[in-house]
């Protein structure tokens, strides 16, 4: 807090330059539209110390908000094979495959309700299904680069978004969450918190929106495809996935 400024003045700021991060990224308006989108990441793994296993993976995740959740994950051509599963967000259930029939999951899903979260702040910030509560904004260098750093809040998360000073898009976003892990045992000690961090940038236009094309994540580096409000089957979502499914089986058919 800068000298003379009081706590609401420190509020304001904040808000006045996450309003500009909003309308960077396409607006309220367009944002608050989204009601589904897919997101494809192609990643090659940096270290690849099992390559026999995977050298690379593809994700391909589609979401129906606020809680659809279908992913397919290829390893291919490396042992790990892949997986196709689907979960409900808000309740934990859903089914997944690795090339077998389906089968339930056998307890409640708790990673899934923040990886849907993080989905929304990195390539959105915000959504109808997601609201951010920006705290602190300050002037920052991030390496060599100026730029404009918020510290927000959003469903227990904590979150640190760097701006490009000119853009005013995302090219650092830090999350941090409760850890879910607990001590295996009394004498050994865990982190209270997971920090995850994200580098943005190769930004691109989709629906009006503009959204990273590049993320990279430690060492690994994910090159992008999304799609917003893409035409799906509704059914993905309800059903459990066939064994057979591919990278595109979540799209809709004429």
């Amino acid at each position: 807090m800068a000298y003379g400024e009081s706590p609401q003045d420190v509020r304001n700021k904040a808000a006045a330059v996450w309003e500009q991060a909003l309308a960077a990224k396409g607006g309220r308006e367009r944002l608050a539209a989204i009601r589904s989108f897919a997101i494809q990441e192609g990643t090659t793994f940096s270290k690849q110390t099992l390559p026999e296993m995977a050298i690379g993976k593809v994700d391909q995740i589609v979401c129906e908000l606020p809680d659809g959740w279908w992913e397919f994950i290829d390893y291919r051509p490396g042992k790990m094979g892949y997986a196709v599963g689907a979960v409900n967000a808000r309740t934990g259930r859903g089914w997944a495959s690795s090339g077998a029939p389906a089968q339930p999951l056998l307890r409640p899903d708790t990673l899934t309700p923040f990886r849907l979260r993080q989905l929304q702040y990195l390539y959105f910030l915000e959504t109808s299904a997601i609201e951010i509560t920006p705290l602190r904004a300050s002037r920052q260098q991030y390496r060599s680069k100026t730029i404009d750093r918020i510290e927000a809040e959003s469903a227990g998360d904590g979150i640190v978004v760097d701006l490009d000073v000119v853009t005013h898009l995302p090219v650092r976003i830090e999350i941090t969450r409760l850890n879910p892990v607990k001590p295996p045992r009394p004498d050994v000690v865990v982190p209270p918190t997971q920090t995850f961090v994200h580098e943005l940038d190769e930004y691109r236009e989709v629906a009006g929106i503009q959204v990273p094309g590049r993320i990279t994540r430690r060492s690994d580096t994910a090159f992008t495809r999304v799609e917003i409000n893409p035409a799906y089957n509704p059914s993905i979502f309800t059903t459990p996935p066939s064994p057979d499914s591919t990278v595109d089986s979540w799209r809709k058919r004429e």
